[in-house]
């Protein structure tokens, strides 16, 4: 299950990105949105539109690219 779209991902890591720019803010801090910005990209880049298919052998939804069960 996707708990965001991928536009919101985008949207998250370029809020996060110019964060810096907007606001004065510690190494520690900055160091710390770093990390989260890859991980935002990962997130991004590994992100599937789930092509969905229902069954009779699982009660909701599988996505036929990643596998992955949502309902």
């Amino acid at each position: 299950m996707n708990d965001f779209t991928k536009e919101e991902l985008i949207k998250l890591k370029n809020g996060i990105e110019y964060l810096p720019n907007s606001i004065s803010i510690s190494h520690q801090y900055l160091a710390d949105c770093v990390v989260i910005m890859q991980k935002l990209d990962g997130m991004i880049d590994n992100y599937c539109e789930h092509d969905g298919e229902i069954g009779h052998d699982y009660p909701g939804e599988k996505c036929m690219k990643c596998c992955r069960m949502w309902e």
